[in-house]
């Protein structure tokens, strides 16, 4: 069992080739962190019988990784699918945080097994964090996961440790986490690099205290208890918040939702000064400025062609430019996991003006114009890469300057937007 959990060494020993060059932020972190790991005072008895050490919200465990980094891991909360864990890797390129829900492992289940992870979410240094529902199980990309041996050496490193059946050798080591009476001693080979191990049951996880292979890289348990990380619960829906909060207190507006929008419009115009009501096709621009995760600022500007016209040889046609803001009342920090969630809804409320215009040949008359007030709701579907289509229903009143009319633009409009930032 700790050879597989040895595995994570190489693993994480490639970890500075998926990140850029050195960052002073991250390079800082590391230098404080293990220059300030423990000297072995901790004295930790020998134990005769070897039992499980389970997970307890709270526990966590850190562990000086090859290079210049560590590792922490540590259990999060209790949520329906099953006990969170996360693993926090950070070198001197950056850090690394997986959020890792798993379900209990039946009594039959071979372990370590993928199949226990539920759902997962990935965030590298402060960018916007990835979640995988590995319940969509014939999606491409959570059966690649489930293949890799990555994400078995990471069930197998968090895992409580068995030893059931273990007749492994004991010797008493010390490391920064402390002096370790008879730990378990196991000595194998991963690929082709002899690796020797050493466990203990007080540690929590795989119990690993120290992982040594023979060309000198090792994994060393700097230090470990068992109530001193929060509960971070809240923060697993949106782990983005935290990286957003830092940003607002350094005086920079996350942008969550910035976006700009083109798309068609069908609508219906109640009669002009006892002219037939009629209806009507046109386009529509929208751009959307975030104030909030849940608030935007919008530009409008929409043109129709009117099927009715008094006059056959004549074609009529309305202008309307506003400004006003669209707000989505449930909206949260990151993007929609959901297509279908309430966090996509959103209502809005402009105020502009518009124009009444007659065309024939090719002279444009204005009739009128005048103040325009409008008010709709709406619902965005999230597609890929930053796109997304708005379905929304309106209404605008058009208070037009000539005999005073007022007329009603009642719309149903579909745009196709882009959200750069996302």
């Amino acid at each position: 069992m700790q050879f597989k959990a040895a595995g994570r060494v190489m693993v994480l020993a490639t970890f500075a080739a998926c990140l850029p060059t050195a960052h002073d932020a991250y390079k800082s972190d590391v230098d404080r962190t293990l220059l300030a790991a423990p000297t072995p005072t901790r004295q930790v008895a020998a134990v005769g019988v070897l039992t499980p050490h389970p997970w307890k919200v709270g526990q966590w465990a850190t562990y000086r990784t090859p290079g210049r980094g560590y590792e922490t891991l540590s259990v999060v909360g209790v949520d329906v699918c099953g006990t969170w864990i996360m693993e926090e890797v950070t070198s001197y390129e950056g850090r690394i945080r997986e959020f890792v829900c798993l379900r209990e492992p039946t009594a039959d289940e071979v372990q370590p097994s993928t199949e226990l992870v539920q759902m997962m979410i990935v965030q590298i240094n402060d960018r916007t964090s990835s979640v995988i529902d590995f319940k969509l199980r014939d999606n491409p990309t959570v059966v690649a996961l489930r293949e890799s041996e990555e994400l078995r050496s990471l069930v197998a490193h968090v895992l409580p440790a068995t030893w059931q059946g273990d007749t492994s050798l004991r010797e008493t080591i010390d490391v920064p986490a402390g002096h370790f009476e008879m730990a378990v001693r196991n000595e194998g080979v991963i690929g082709t690099k002899s690796v020797t191990s050493w466990a203990h049951p007080d540690v929590p996880f795989d119990g690993v205290v120290w992982i040594k292979q023979a060309n000198g890289d090792s994994f060393t348990l700097l230090a470990y208890g068992e109530s001193c990380t929060r509960s971070m619960m809240p923060e697993l829906a949106a782990p983005t918040e935290v990286a957003a909060s830092r940003h607002a207190q350094a005086g920079e507006r996350p942008k969550y939702r910035d976006f700009v929008g083109l798309g068609a419009t069908s609508s219906w115009i109640t009669g002009l000064a006892g002219e037939s009501a009629s209806g009507a096709s046109g386009i529509e621009g929208r751009d959307g400025i975030a104030m909030t995760a849940g608030l935007e600022l919008i530009a409008d500007v929409a043109w129709s062609a009117l099927d009715h016209s008094p006059d056959p040889t004549m074609k009529e046609s309305t202008t309307r430019f506003a400004l006003g803001f669209q707000w989505r009342p449930f909206a949260k920090q990151q993007r929609p996991r959901d297509r279908f969630s309430r966090e996509n809804f959103y209502v809005l409320a402009d105020l502009g003006y518009a124009r009444l215009d007659r065309t024939m040949d090719d002279t444009r008359d204005e009739l009128t114009s005048g103040f325009a007030a409008g008010a709709g709701a709406g619902w965005t579907l999230h597609l890929n890469r930053g796109l997304a289509l708005d379905v929304e229903v309106s209404d605008h009143a058009l208070f037009f300057t000539n005999d005073d009319i007022t007329a009603h633009n009642l719309a149903a409009t579909v745009l196709a937007d882009i959200f750069p930032s996302w």
